[in-house]
């Protein structure tokens, strides 16, 4: 007895190795957050004297402020069809006035009337417009080529919203870029530039490359609207029916990178040149994310794929979304690392692109793409059906080398330790179980409390809400299981490491159904299997599973890039969706959308490390420490601490409302009756009830 004793003694894990792994956690979180909100160096107007050919921040940073200084460009307003009408006009004339010779700079103001249809989900509706407005620049390509790549951003806004990042910033991008591309010499503008867009047509004019294919700008003055004219550029403009490609420039945020949400639909040659790009940043996993109508959100670059037939890529940035369609959306609060980031890698494609080869032959395959960016370092992509056969093979390797690892415990004859390999299986399931359903009652317990949505402004209680206990739900069944089995005639040593086995072995199952559905973000699964099937391999290749130790330090250290990349997907999830939630309706409880989503990445992330419970000399002092953790989120949450919204302008959270002044008419054989008055749209779960107090005509009277 004794000497089983000190056996566990040997391998188990103490208090102060368990404190040493959270830091190590802490470490790898801060590390994730301190690469995912790292932006380039802006460039300055001092910087262009000797680098002349680079994009400058400074530049569009003034122009955008030129921009959005006199408010709301809501369409048909002054300030959007004269006032912003007439800024990119005079813009791009200067930039014509100064292009390289070589370079030959069209400009053209397009008024269209029209109508069509959006297929939105349940129910589709017809959209009719009547004189919208959109500026357009044409930079011709060196050998007259008939091709045609649009890149579009627009310039309205909704009301109250000054629009610096929806969608001001990309409009001063194009004006850049077009300058680089045309101006080779490009003089001085006394800082009169306008948004992105601007300053990347300025880029261009300035390059001395060729193009291979004519380069269309347009700056559109109705997407607010929504999407009019896009359509009425796409489907009735003189240059519209050569496009072959689109490069679409949009925002749901303000600042941070602009990340490629949307890509295709198919081409997969089109991601061989945006990889290139200086900051690659995009996930596959967005794209099915949009396009699965999760996100109440859409962009022209429906209008162009449905309308117009073009392929290409959609951009937004996305990052802080309470500013977005507010009037907290200004032009001082977009870091100018953000237009830096956006304004190379749109100069940097639009060099690029302009002379693939694809673009004038039209390849008809239609092949999808599978592409994630590495902590916004290096983007890595390659065919879908490449990564089908990838997950397989590593579907195939994991099994393979469970196998040998439960040959090398000697598992393979006792039919106890089958029956215990296939109940660990159902433990570990029935833990993950227990910890959905503790979200779905916290969430539930918190919005019937009338606590929905504490979070909101302060997302850090999301970990501590749902976070923590889905972790505690998670290791209670292991726990308990492991106490059953604490005098089985193997160590805890080997129970562990047989449990991380069946981890990823529930995971390679998963995989291989993601796999067969077609989704391509199975990426995100293959990826921890794929490093723990090779570390697995190590251990037992090198007899480290013998070992004390040996085997633990190679776990963890073939498990950093997966938990690295797990995080670093799980802070995109929630910087995307924790934002949208305070504009999805009063109809839908945010606490289980949120709770649930988070719990399943965390549920991802925790369980390739669950195993190392059973190696803990007192593992209920983690359930102690977590349930502690829970009960002080809770506190926060039912104090004035928790109270979701602010109107800070340094960093907002508000609470969104939709108001419209409204006349209605009844009839029944006649006027039967006529009213007036205010038509509000709830937009998030505490309204209408966080404003009743307030608002005397809510009141029941």
């Amino acid at each position: 007895m004794t000497s089983d004793m000190q056996i566990h003694k040997a391998f188990s894990i103490s208090l102060l190795q368990t404190a040493a792994f959270f830091v190590y956690a802490a470490i790898i979180i801060g590390v994730v957050i301190i690469l995912d909100n790292r932006l380039p160096a802006p460039v300055t107007l001092d910087n262009e004297v000797k680098n002349p050919e680079l994009f400058v921040a400074e530049r569009a940073h003034k122009n955008l402020q030129k921009l959005t200084e006199n408010g709301s460009r809501v369409v048909g307003s002054y300030e959007n069809e004269i006032g912003a009408v007439n800024f990119l006009y005079n813009e791009l004339v200067q930039i014509r006035e100064l292009a390289d010779i070589h370079k030959n700079l069209d400009i053209d103001i397009q008024t269209v009337s029209g109508s069509y249809y959006l297929d939105f989900k349940p129910f589709g509706a017809y959209n009719v417009y009547s004189n919208v407005q959109n500026v357009i620049a044409k930079i011709h390509a060196s050998n007259f080529s008939k091709h045609n790549i649009l890149i579009n951003a627009h310039f309205d806004s909704v009301p109250t919203s000054p629009g610096g990042s929806d969608d001001g910033i990309m409009c001063v991008v194009m004006l850049e870029v077009i300058r680089k591309i045309c101006q080779w010499n490009g003089g001085s503008d006394d800082g009169i530039m306008c948004v992105v867009m601007l300053e990347v047509i300025r880029k261009i004019c300035q390059w001395n490359g060729t193009l291979k294919y004519n380069l269309i700008f347009l700056f559109n003055g109705a997407e607010e609207s929504p999407l009019q004219a896009s359509h009425g550029f796409i489907t009735q403009h003189k240059w519209a029916k050569d496009v072959k490609a689109v490069i679409n420039l949009e925002a749901a945020g303000s600042g941070g990178k602009a990340i490629l949400f949307q890509s295709g639909p198919g081409h997969a040659w089109l991601l061989n040149y945006y990889s290139k790009v200086p900051h690659p940043y995009g996930q596959v996993a967005g794209e099915e994310i949009f396009q699965s109508n999760l996100v109440p959100s859409d962009t022209d670059f429906r209008i162009f794929r449905d309308y117009g037939g073009a392929v290409g890529f959609d951009f937004a940035f996305f990052k802080n979304g309470y500013r977005y369609h507010t009037k907290f959306d200004t032009f001082e609060d977009i870091p100018m690392g953000s237009y830096q980031h956006i304004g190379d890698n749109i100069l940097e494609l639009l060099k690029s692109i302009g002379s693939a080869p694809e673009i004038q032959y039209n390849d008809p395959t239609y092949s999808k793409a599978v592409y994630f960016d590495v902590l916004g370092l290096f983007m890595i992509h390659y065919q879908q059906y490449i990564g089908t056969i990838v997950n397989l093979l590593f579907v195939l390797f994991s099994g393979l080398v469970a196998y040998k690892s439960f040959r090398d415990f000697n598992l393979g004859r006792n039919w106890k330790t089958k029956i215990y390999l296939i109940v660990t299986a159902i433990v570990l399931l029935v833990g993950w179980v227990c910890a959905i359903a503790g979200v779905l009652s916290i969430g539930f317990l918190l919005d019937i409390c009338n606590f929905s949505m504490s979070w909101y402004g302060s997302p850090y209680l999301i970990l501590g809400l749902y976070g923590v206990p889905t972790v505690m739900f998670s290791c209670l069944p292991l726990i308990a299981w492991n106490y059953y089995n604490s005098r089985l005639h193997f160590s805890t040593r080997v129970q562990s490491q047989l449990q991380s086995s069946i981890v990823r072995l529930i995971w390679t199952v998963i995989l291989l159904v993601l796999t067969c559905l077609g989704m391509r973000s199975a990426y995100a699964l293959m990826i921890p299997v794929a490093f723990n099937t090779v570390g697995s391999l190590f251990v037992h290749l090198t007899r480290l599973h013998h070992s004390a130790n040996g085997w633990k330090i190679t776990y963890i250290l073939v498990n950093i890039f997966p938990s690295i990349m797990l995080i670093y997907q799980t802070i995109t999830v929630l910087s995307l969706f924790i934002p949208i939630t305070g504009r999805i309706g009063n109809d839908k409880n945010a606490d289980i959308i949120v709770g649930v989503m988070f719990a399943s990445l965390i549920i991802i992330i925790s369980s390739f490390y669950i195993h190392f419970v059973t190696l803990m000399k007192r593992p209920l002092w983690l359930i102690y420490v977590f349930f502690a953790t829970f009960l002080i989120h809770v506190a926060i949450v039912v104090s004035p601490l928790g109270f979701p919204y602010t109107g800070n302008p340094v960093s907002p959270a508000p609470q969104r409302f939709m108001i419209y002044h409204t006349s209605r008419t009844f009839e029944q054989e006649g006027v039967v009756k006529q009213d007036s008055g205010y038509f509000v749209v709830n937009l998030d779960r505490r309204s209408p009830k966080s404003v009743i107090p307030y608002v005397r005509q809510f009141r029941k009277e």
